[in-house]
């Protein structure tokens, strides 16, 4: 097993130089979306305007959030590590088990409760039966006096959008370009983080800050790292992340989603394109971590 005092290497190499031009000429282009987020303004000033135009936010106290995947992992991940600055209770609806549903649904009321639904796509299955189910549960009439109490937030455009639409209910979209899994900092995760009362501004600053510092060449063990990863993916087939504090496990989970799914595909040739992604928590991970050949980062 390797742990991350490895010997990375600080030499520049040509594969260091290229990855690092091709990521520099990504973010100019307008394909990728995700490098404008910790830049957008016009989203928290929409927010203002929508909190300060919604008084009965104040008697909010907890926000459901429907979504999977990239739609709740992320959020989830920074309620959990910063959750002594929330002022509301956010509560994960991701897999569609009756039984979970109903025993999360049990303590919640309607009169306090704000529905969040949210799907870059429009159309998953798992969230659109867990709105269905709340929908049924609380007797929301949408048409009506529940307009208020359900916020969207997809892609313009989507199935979903269009029936958010039809109902009148507030809808905050997500840019074309900006993947699922990489929307943490778009309506999906702002929106949320917003209204429950974290401090989003500083949030979406020190993203930006990172990000300068990355392109300024200020950041460049991460080039450094990227590389030891992919020349060294033969015969290192795993990446443990290992945090050693419960505030992180969500975070864990998050980091395991977004390497498996942007890396762990297996390509045509039916080889993995990436190490498989593993998170492990603390002490309970040593039954896991002593049969683990690959590179351990710990935090």
């Amino acid at each position: 097993m390797l742990i991350s005092s490895y010997d990375f290497g600080q030499e520049i190499t040509a594969q260091k130089s290229h990855a690092f031009e091709t990521l520099k000429a990504e973010k100019a282009g307008p394909d990728v979306g995700y490098y404008a987020l910790p830049s957008q303004t016009g989203l928290l000033e929409e927010l203002e305007g929508y909190v300060g135009s919604h008084p009965y936010l104040a008697e909010i106290t907890d926000i459901v959030i429907m979504g999977i995947g990239g739609s709740s992992l992320g959020i989830k991940a920074v309620n959990t590590f910063l959750a002594a600055h929330r002022k509301k209770n956010l509560i994960f609806l991701e897999n569609s088990d009756p039984v979970a549903l109903g025993i999360a649904l049990k303590p919640l009321k309607r009169e306090t409760s704000l529905f969040i639904v949210i799907s870059k796509s429009g159309t998953t299955i798992e969230t659109i039966s867990i709105f269905k189910t709340a929908i049924k549960y609380f007797d929301l009439q949408l048409s009506l006096q529940d307009q208020a109490r359900v916020i969207v937030i997809t892609d313009e455009g989507s199935a979903l959008f269009r029936m958010a639409g039809y109902y009148g209910l507030d809808t905050f979209t997500i840019p074309h370009n900006v993947g699922g899994r990489f929307s943490v900092l778009s309506a999906v995760g702002v929106v949320p983080l917003y209204i429950a009362g974290y401090d989003v501004a500083s949030l979406l600053e020190g993203a930006k800050v990172f990000m300068e510092r990355f392109f300024e060449g200020k950041e460049a063990h991460l080039l450094h790292k990227a590389a030891f990863y992919v020349n060294h993916a033969p015969v290192l087939p795993m990446n443990v992340l290992f945090s050693y504090t419960n505030a992180l496990e969500d975070f864990t989970k998050w980091y395991v989603q977004l390497w498996g799914e942007s890396l762990g595909k297996i390509n045509k040739q039916g080889k993995h394109v990436g190490m498989t992604p593993i998170g492990l928590i603390g002490a309970v991970a040593r039954c896991t971590i002593s049969n683990i050949k690959g590179v351990l980062v710990r935090m």
